[in-house]
């Protein structure tokens, strides 16, 4: 598969409502109730199985017990959410949590361990019919530009509610807990009912306001073989390759999550000999990580799937894992305190790259699955999500007891893990990757302002015409406007073998010496108008020797002939004087010159409105002479459809 299998989609409206409102604010408040009352819910009966029976076991069975329905479950779970109205699933899902938290108490009360994990088993159950109508339904809820930040949302508050939850569990415990009187939980039982009970009612109102929402496909009917709709679920998925891929991935980041929590409980016990009430913090402090990670993601994005994201997450995770290693050491007689703080500060990162991971694969998973199997290709993905987390478990108890690995070596062969996973990925989506830390390095250089954004179109071919006064030009546009822009750039400038990969990737179009040469340079940029995409030109032809705007070679009229593209007109502003312009001498003086203000330099680049068969060069050149004027709308004739001539 090479480089261009995954691209990032531009995003259309499907939905309807923004972030504000009455149904979104709905959805995150049922969502924050749901992830809060799981984790409240399983971390009460966990501690409470310990103290009934071994420790290990009582652990793994509340994974397990957890985990299940959603692997189980997946696909009735799909065909649900695809079936029926993704609002009524959600309903339903609740008012069934109020019933399984009143179970659940009786069974505290009797002191009945097994009867606990079979209601944490219900538990489970119901939030697995409830997770793909919940992320099916952001499409059908949100206009499409705001796909992004509203997963950003939707994690964030989803992650909060598991730190509370966990939390609150554990305290709940201590709360309803006297050792060595009477059964576990059962003191002043009355505050977890009503804690417990409080957020399932909440929850269930809360999903009342939602709006209504029609069933995507309404026909279907379920085959009473579970595992052959699993499976049918699974090679539904498996054949949108690019789809299966992002759920790979975003499988493997769950099933390190889970391998997280089992080895941070190890950790504090092995390593750091803390109490339990103080492993809650370590395990809370990942989750904020990552639900901080989530919502920086969904600013990045910035109404985009931004796929670049996802090595710079897998990068931080393999980095922080490692990390952890050098945590020092403690002791049972004297805990060190710096111990227990950095190994936070080392988990907090490592769930902040963990919650840039993978924001954009949830995203590209929910816009880029069809409509009519949506539901069933995200409980396909929730079926690898979550068979990922079971398999935490014994890989475990494989590497802990089979091979005798410390919880310091786990996560060094986590972040080892990670890394080779962060090559495949980078494998797939190089040009991704690249604009991302291009932009990165640019914005950590200069403070770009954009105006005129709402000039470029979205769609179609668009031929991209700007003044050049440094060698950073097309990287600063290829970086910064809202889609991938194909330059048109003198071959001289990529002699060595690492900037003609470079130039590949960028998907420049280089011009070579000579008139056949040149001709068929041309000749591909307009195949790429053709095909929709954008091609920037810089019409010059060379860099400007004092920062004004000279003579404009006709070039780029030949190119954009029979191809119906518009021209877009840019003035790029603030970069002469800067290190990689034609002014103020040698170039180490004007680095040392920089490096002496140590300041970010500002730089403007101003878009104008399209301009449709423009007459000739210079009539572009002064279009953009007057958007250096601060002119956007040039004293041209406007034709009715808006494109200027």
């Amino acid at each position: 598969m090479t480089g261009d299998a995954i691209v990032s989609p531009p995003l259309d409206d499907q939905g309807r409502g923004g972030l504000l409102s009455r149904s979104f604010v709905a959805l995150l408040v049922t969502s924050f109730t749901v992830a809060l009352n799981d984790n409240m819910l399983r971390w009460l009966l966990v501690p409470i199985g310990k103290t009934l029976m071994n420790d290990n076991l009582a652990r793994a069975v509340g994974l397990a017990a957890f985990t299940a329905p959603f692997l189980l479950l997946a696909a009735v779970a799909g065909f649900t959410a695809d079936r029926f109205s993704k609002r009524t699933v959600m309903i339903w899902c609740k008012a069934a949590e109020v019933l399984i938290v009143l179970m659940a108490m009786g069974a505290i009360l009797a002191g009945n361990v097994w009867a606990m994990f079979i209601l944490l088993l219900m538990m489970g159950s119901q939030s697995t019919f409830f997770v793909p109508a919940k992320f099916g339904s952001i499409p059908e809820i949100v206009r499409g530009s705001l796909i992004a930040p509203a997963n950003g949302l939707i994690g964030m508050v989803s992650m909060l509610a598991i730190i509370a939850g966990t939390w609150a569990g554990n305290v709940l415990y201590d709360l309803t807990t006297i050792p060595g009187e009477g059964l576990p939980g059962t003191h002043r039982w009355w505050i977890s009912a009503g804690a417990l009970l409080t957020m399932a009612v909440g929850g269930w109102t809360a999903s009342l306001f939602i709006g209504r929402l029609p069933a995507a496909n309404p026909h279907r009917r379920l085959s009473l073989q579970v595992a052959g709709e699993t499976f049918r679920a699974l090679k539904l998925l498996f054949s949108h390759r690019n789809l299966f891929l992002v759920a790979v991935a975003s499988s493997f980041f769950w099933g390190l999550g889970a391998l997280s929590q089992l080895m941070i409980d190890k950790f504090a016990q092995s390593e750091l000999f803390v109490s339990q009430a103080r492993t809650g913090p370590l395990l809370g402090v990942l989750v904020f990580g990552i639900a901080l990670g989530n919502g920086l993601a969904g600013i990045v994005s910035r109404g985009t799937i931004e796929l670049g994201l996802v090595p710079v997450g897998a990068a931080g995770i393999a980095i922080n894992a490692v990390l952890l290693c050098t945590v020092p050491e403690s002791s049972p007689e004297t805990p060190n305190a710096a111990a227990y703080w950095w190994t936070m500060f080392w988990l907090w990162t490592l769930g902040l790259s963990a919650g840039l991971f993978d924001v954009p694969l949830q995203a590209y998973l929910q816009k880029q699955s069809p409509p009519e199997s949506r539901g069933t290709i995200l409980a396909a993905y929730n079926f690898m999500a979550f068979a990922a987390i079971l398999l935490a478990s014994p890989s475990s108890w494989i590497l802990c007891e089979g091979l005798g690995l410390s919880a310091r070596q786990v996560f060094v062969v986590s972040g080892i893990a990670t890394l080779t996973v962060l090559v495949v990925i980078v494998s797939q989506i190089p040009r991704q990757t690249l604009r991302l830390i291009l932009e990165a390095l640019i914005r950590l250089g200069y403070r770009v302002r954009i105006e005129g954004v709402e000039n470029f179109p979205r769609h179609g071919p668009v031929m991209l015409v700007a003044n050049h006064v440094s060698y950073l030009d097309g990287f600063l546009l290829g970086v910064l406007l809202p889609r991938r822009v194909r330059f048109i750039v003198f071959a001289d400038y990529f002699t060595g073998w690492w900037v003609r990969w470079f130039a590949w990737l960028a998907e420049v179009i280089p011009i070579y010496p000579g008139k056949r040469s040149i001709i068929t340079s041309l000749r591909t940029a307009q195949e790429a108008l053709l095909e929709g995409r954008v091609v920037g030109l810089f019409p010059e032809g060379t860099l400007s020797p004092d920062g004004q705007i000279h003579e404009f070679q006709p070039g780029f009229l030949r190119v954009i002939r029979g191809t119906a593209a518009p021209v877009v007109p840019v003035y790029i502003d603030g970069m002469w004087g800067s290190v990689f312009t034609r002014s103020g001498g040698r170039i180490v003086w004007k680095v040392l010159r920089r490096l002496a203000r140590l300041r970010r330099r500002r730089v403007l680049v101003r878009i104008g409105p399209p301009l449709s068969q423009p007459q000739d060069a210079e009539q572009v050149r002064q279009v953009i002479i007057g958007l250096a004027a601060g002119r956007y709308q040039p004293e041209l004739e406007t034709n009715p459809e808006g494109a200027t001539r």
